[in-house]
């Protein structure tokens, strides 16, 4: 069981900026503490230039870390038992979220030239994109079928990522099934 102590307030954060808030989550017996832009557990530090952080689920964590020296940007994710390591590399992801499982970590990322949800098993693998496949990028408007990705976070549940933009509520499964 996990108690957030200060608010996450996270999903209107942008990348570009330097991370400003600070978080303290109690993880079984540990401290998870983020404190302007650094994550650490038990004062080990785990993760340095953090611009996001999801919320914990099943003690398990996932952010986005800032390249030293760049504008890419690393998914990390982090448990007790394998520790930190690199999800998805070298591109700009946003707004991770965890599955209340922890089986799998749901992202916003543009690595096709065009902004999308994607997901990937917490365990690693090739990122799922579920949002915009196979559109191609249109000059100076959306192309047909675009699917706006949240602005403002996802609302999370055992079927998957919800989220509302312009008007419409849009659900994607975190594995790909039908919902």
């Amino acid at each position: 069981m996990f108690y957030v102590l200060f608010s996450l307030a996270l999903a209107a954060e942008t990348c570009g900026e330097p991370f400003a808030s600070s978080v303290t989550v109690e993880l079984d017996q540990s401290w998870l503490v983020l404190d302007r832009g650094v994550l650490t557990i038990d004062s080990r530090v785990i993760g340095v230039e953090v611009v996001q952080m999801s919320e914990v689920a099943a003690n398990r964590v996932a952010f986005v870390q800032r390249r030293p020296d760049s504008m890419l940007l690393d998914l990390l994710v982090w448990d007790a038992e394998q520790g930190v390591r690199v999800l998805v590399d070298g591109s700009r992801p946003s707004q991770p979220v965890l599955s209340p499982d922890g089986a799998y970590v749901g992202f916003v990322d543009a690595r096709t030239s065009i902004a999308s949800v994607y997901t990937v098993p917490f365990e690693g693998g090739e990122p799922a994109q579920r949002t915009n496949v196979g559109l191609v990028r249109t000059p100076g408007r959306a192309p047909e079928g675009f699917v706006s990705p949240p602005r403002s976070g996802f609302e999370v549940d055992g079927r998957g990522l919800t989220w509302t933009e312009d008007g419409v509520t849009h659900v994607v499964s975190w594995n790909g099934g039908d919902l």
